[in-house]
């Protein structure tokens, strides 16, 4: 038993050990991982014991091992796996995955469990063995082929037309995500097994349940797929990936929780149209709009939660510029959507390119027109009004309840009402309400209306039939009586703007007009 020779050789201690060995009651890991994951031993040790521990039972002869390598075909993830780690695959059958090294490598052999769904070996060997079948690995390549042969990496469209169960079944679920027009995929573990779900029209829906069996060769399969590193389990990670097949690009971001890791896909159509004329909104609102975007400068701020629509919006503003005559440059995390004769920059997480410093090397490439994806804090705020009152039109989004609340939030953050004034040309906030069928839906009944009436008195009642309701039974032309989304917008501008810092109470009902217009 491995953990008994780690206690042998000193290397971990018995409380250690029985601690692993229970842990493994809820987790198929090995020991060794968990010695690593738990932080008892390092990497660098475990490898070194693995090395001591397999090497009585690891010698083969040469000539078998070169047997071996010539058996094996159309295998290129794992030789590019084993060539990163400075080891040969030699055989890949019956359940197994065997390599040759001259030292043994947990993470690949994790790595390569995870890619093959098999068990991983590795024979360890003298140095001047691996160089000989190295050498005749090579030979046998070049024999195969009149020229040279380049290893290429698998494209993104490739990983996902793998001819093996599990990339089967997510080519379907993004096929049946395309097909109903879904914004995001949810991977979640569950104690039974695991749950797949579209996010349509906003809501969630429940489209397979998959056993507990599953669950791990699923996840794996997938984050292979989206470009995750299959080696980092205990911790979030976020990748790219974009299939020409369904004519989509994906922001993935996996999470362990409870039962395992949770991945959620959100789903880019790269024929995404940023028609500021189709959004929906009707022509006073993009009288206003377009007049705020046509200015030199100042500042327009969308507000909104997730998924409401902002990165579309600002994008369909940005689609109104001249982009011919004028330098537009964006400050994302991350970039989403791939505009041409626009300047895109992608602003990393760790520390190295933030919101701040990208704006201020940004201010020293000559923009006319930027872009900042979220205004978080007070030093990114003041560089976005510092931007707009030096001559450039700017553009964010910043976490608010309402157009009013934008304007409360920038002096919650340090920014004096004079500033805003002189520089915020447009104010809005953003939601996106569900468009009723309609095909199938149905008028109100006499009982709803009477109740509409008696818990809004306000409200004006005199033509409530135009008012309809959903059909839950739906029709062919929509799911559940919903047939899409529109986005409504409330807004200020910089006339209303500015009444409302002069006196907030008295002109609290400032909006309303915009809201009549919208």
């Amino acid at each position: 038993m491995f953990g008994q020779f780690l206690i042998e050789k000193k290397m971990a201690s018995s409380e250690q050990v029985n601690e692993v060995i229970g842990l493994q009651k809820y987790t198929k890991k090995k020991i060794g991982r968990l010695m690593v994951e738990l932080g008892y031993i390092p990497q660098k040790k475990l490898n070194q014991a693995l090395h001591l521990y397999f090497m009585p039972n690891s010698f083969e002869s040469a000539v078998c091992l070169k047997e071996k390598i010539n058996s094996v075909q159309n295998e290129r993830p794992l030789k590019k796996l084993a060539k990163e780690y400075k080891a040969l695959l030699i055989n890949v059958a019956h359940g197994r995955v065997e390599f040759v090294s001259t030292f043994l490598d947990d993470t690949m052999l994790e790595k390569a469990e995870d890619l093959s769904q098999r068990n991983a070996f590795v024979w360890i060997v003298a140095q001047e063995i691996f160089d000989f079948l190295n050498a005749s690995n090579e030979k046998g390549q070049g024999a195969s082929s009149h020229g040279i042969i380049v290893s290429q990496e698998l494209t993104d469209d490739e990983k996902l037309s793998e001819n093996t169960p599990y990339a089967k079944l997510f080519r379907e679920c993004m096929g049946e995500a395309r097909k109903c027009g879904a914004s995001d995929i949810h991977l979640e573990p569950t104690d039974n097994g695991v749950d797949i779900r579209f996010r349509l029209n906003g809501q969630l829906l429940l489209w397979k349940e998959l056993k507990k069996d599953h669950r791990e060769s699923l996840i794996s399969k997938v984050k292979w797929i989206v470009n995750m590193d299959l080696a980092i389990i205990g911790r979030s990670q976020d990748s790219r990936a974009s299939f020409k097949q369904f004519k989509v690009d994906i922001r993935a971001n996996s999470l362990p929780i409870l039962h395992g890791e949770k991945i959620v896909l959100r789903l880019l159509n790269q024929d995404q149209n940023f028609n500021l004329g189709e959004s929906g909104l009707n022509e006073q609102t993009l009288i206003d709009i377009r007049r705020a975007i046509n200015k030199r400068d100042g500042l327009i701020l969308v507000s909104g939660p997730t998924g409401s629509g902002k990165t579309t919006t600002l994008y369909s503003f940005l689609c109104e510029i001249d982009r011919q005559k004028k330098n537009v440059s964006t400050i994302e995390n991350p970039v989403e959507y791939q505009l041409s004769g626009i300047n895109q920059v992608n602003i990393s997480e760790d520390g190295e390119l933030s919101f701040s410093d990208s704006l201020r090397a940004l201010m020293r490439q000559d923009p006319d027109v930027i872009l900042v994806g979220e205004i978080r804090d007070k030093e990114t705020a003041e560089l976005c009004f510092k931007a707009a009152a030096t001559g450039h039109l700017v553009l964010s989004t910043v976490h608010a309840n309402g157009a009013r609340e934008v304007v409360e939030r920038l002096t919650n953050l340090g920014i004096d009402p004079f500033t805003i004034r002189s520089n915020l040309r447009f104010s809005a906030a953003q939601r996106l309400v569900r468009k009723l069928c309609q095909h199938c839906s149905n008028k109100i009944t006499e009982e709803l209306a009477c109740e509409i009436k008696f818990q809004c008195p306000d409200f004006d009642t005199s033509n409530l039939s135009g008012l309809r309701l959903a059909n839950p039974k739906g029709c062919k032309h929509c799911d559940s009586g919903i047939i899409g989304r529109r986005a409504i917008l409330e807004y200020m501008q910089s006339s209303e703007v500015d009444s409302f810092l002069q006196d907030p109470i008295k002109n609290k009902n400032a909006l309303v007009v915009s809201l009549k217009e919208a």
